[in-house]
């Protein structure tokens, strides 16, 4: 047999050890068209507090990031915080119905899992909340983290935390987002990182990419 070249024999193994065995997604905006369930619940919140929320500012403010961080840019009085964020929570759930799951997100995840790529997911949404939407909408995952078991993005604790629960490196590692503040996440937690509408229009544009 004829032996490999030395310096193709490296390339060969940086390639192999660079192979993706996890892709990470976000969620909202990313798995699941959720942005008017997610709209009228923060408005909801505000409301109950008094407050009003444009759809111009939940777009530019609010979207990607938990609502009692946003929510205390505003308000200091942690019991408004509490009664708003119960607001938004019960708006949530009456607002189920208007999610949508991406026509790509499926098949996408299901070619994904059929190459033996583990599915993490990680989101800013604590996971009882997210999980049964994921549940009812039939997208299978094998690892979830959220705050608050982990600091909320853009720390790169989460993305770190799914890594070491798939036994994969950060360089076998892939993260989609869809925001400036997944963007950021990727960057510091020091993996691959693909946002949706920036790199491709939706996440089954990922198959060409890894």
């Amino acid at each position: 047999m004829k032996p490999i070249a030395k310096g193709k024999s490296n390339r060969l193994s940086m390639r192999c050890a660079a192979m993706t065995r996890l892709v990470i997604f976000d969620v909202d905006g990313v798995l699941i068209d959720s942005f008017r369930a997610w709209y009228e619940a923060s408005r909801a919140g505000y409301e109950s507090c008094g407050m009003s929320l444009s759809e111009k500012d939940f777009r530019e403010r609010c979207w990607g990031v938990p609502f009692p961080v946003e929510f205390r840019r505003h308000v200091s009085d942690e019991e408004k915080v509490r009664k708003a964020s119960n607001a938004v929570k019960g708006a949530f759930a009456s607002n189920a119905s208007r999610i949508a799951v991406f026509k790509d997100t499926i098949p996408t995840i299901s070619k994904l899992r059929s190459k033996g790529i583990k599915i993490g997911i990680l989101s800013n949404t604590p996971k009882h909340i997210i999980a049964p939407v994921l549940g009812a909408k039939g997208i299978p995952y094998d690892f979830m983290v959220t705050p608050p078991d982990v600091r909320p993005k853009p720390d790169a604790e989460g993305i770190l935390a799914l890594c070491r629960m798939a036994g994969v490196g950060k360089d076998e590692a892939v993260y989609v987002g869809d925001t400036k503040t997944d963007e950021q996440t990727g960057e510091n937690a020091g993996v691959r990182t693909f946002i949706v509408g920036k790199h491709f229009p939706g996440i089954g544009g990922l198959l060409k990419r890894i």
